[in-house]
């Protein structure tokens, strides 16, 4: 894959098909449990570290680097989206989609219908992948020039670390885990 073209994860990506085939046994709480346990503690270990980077980045660049301003009005924004973003799954949506697995009615959840509340957090891992986006056309797909600093190399690996995490994690979500809940939810609904 071309590091600088978007890494939406698409089920006929043939590099993913074997991701879906990984998970495709586990069942909605083991799935919930590796996104958890892999995908949101890599994110919370990342994104602070790329930012902390980036601090000790703008330190030592020229107040004009285009490259440190602008991955920083990327990424800070992204990563207050992101803590939102897996607050809203691990409290809200996760637990439901967890009952879905032996459940024979639906799971309430207070905003909504499992549907609904997906689609929302669909719409956060699109809004993701185009920051990530921005971020490898920033970096020129995580380039490091032969005299970068130590704190800016290391930045570039944090960063392409961080896209790799995300792309999977997304890829997991959006191509694994909610069309299952959304298959059960509606086999329990057509049964009830």
């Amino acid at each position: 894959m071309n590091a600088t073209q978007p890494t939406r994860s698409t089920v006929s990506n043939p590099a993913n098909a074997s991701s879906i085939s990984r998970f495709a046994t586990m069942s909605l709480r083991e799935l919930v449990d590796h996104i958890v346990s892999t995908h949101h503690t890599t994110l919370r270990k990342l994104m602070p570290r790329a930012l902390k980077l980036l601090d000790e980045c703008s330190a030592m660049a020229p107040p004009s680097d285009r490259i440190i301003i602008a991955l920083r009005d990327v990424l800070e924004p992204m990563w207050e989206e992101m803590q939102d973003h897996i607050v809203r799954e691990e409290q809200v949506i996760f637990p439901a989609i967890e009952l879905l697995d032996h459940a024979r009615t639906r799971p309430g959840i207070h905003c909504g219908d499992i549907d609904g509340v997906i689609h929302g957090l669909e719409h956060d891992h699109h809004l993701a992948a185009e920051a990530q986006r921005l971020v490898r056309d920033l970096t020129h797909a995580f380039e490091k020039p032969v005299d970068a600093l130590p704190a800016y190399a290391e930045l570039m690996d944090t960063l392409a670390a961080l896209d790799a995490d995300l792309t999977e994690h997304t890829h997991v979500e959006d191509a694994v885990l909610f069309p299952r809940a959304r298959q059960v939810e509606a086999e329990i609904m057509r049964k009830g």
